[in-house]
């Protein structure tokens, strides 16, 4: 990703949070750079998902793109909004090439949020291989007015009866330790902790440490 990337991303996040808060963000970037911060790594098995049915909450409406031309306007204006458009765009046309689907939540017709799926691979190294019938869950968001309101389980339980219908396996999710709202979240899911794991770059190796101990 080149300058004028980051430059963007900079920008935007000024414009939506502050000054002060800004500064906070850069430091906490040049921290987690040196002290990478632990990742809480979850599994949902999707074959018992079957007969179940998503979390029932009203105005609630899951809906899948494969394409960019799925898209409908005003997932894209969300998208633009919340991201910036410079920005996304490229990494929505990596991911649908990859095979990814992004699946928006509509609360009461309006995009509240989003996560994408890849089957069998993972946009980034991950922490370890994904089986073909295996599915990584990953760039989980609501939208910041829609928050507090459980729209997240809804979207992930209902992305995940989806993949379970489709023959799937097993899902992946990751968060970081510190994201509390995020894993209060997915506690009321079927994805369930595994452990916690730590990725290192040396060269061009990546090393991985492990850990049983999950953080309270």
């Amino acid at each position: 990703m080149g300058l004028s990337f980051w430059k963007e991303k900079a920008i935007l996040y000024y414009r939506r949070n502050g000054f002060w808060k800004s500064v906070k963000q850069a430091f906490k970037k040049i921290k987690d750079a040196v002290f990478p911060e632990s990742d809480i790594i979850y599994y949902a098995d999707l074959i018992d998902l079957k007969n179940s049915g998503p979390i029932e909450q009203d105005g609630i409406l899951v809906v899948e793109r494969k394409t960019s031309d799925e898209l409908s306007a005003a997932e894209k204006d969300a998208l633009f909004e919340q991201v910036g458009q410079k920005m996304i765009e490229p990494q929505i046309a990596e991911r649908f090439d990859r095979g990814a689907s992004a699946w928006f939540v509509y609360w009461q017709e309006q995009v509240a949020g989003m996560v994408w799926t890849l089957a069998g691979d993972t946009m980034e190294p991950f922490y370890y291989f994904i089986p073909p019938k295996d599915v990584h869950v990953f760039n989980n968001v609501i939208f910041p007015k829609y928050r507090g309101k459980r729209i997240n389980p809804a979207l992930l339980e209902t992305v995940l009866i989806r993949l379970s219908e489709r023959g799937f396996i097993r899902a992946y999710i990751e968060t970081l330790a510190s994201n509390l709202a995020e894993r209060k979240s997915l506690a009321r899911t079927s994805f369930q902790p595994m452990g916690t794991a730590r990725k290192k770059k040396r060269k061009n190796r990546q090393i991985t440490q492990w850990s049983a101990d999950l953080p309270e």
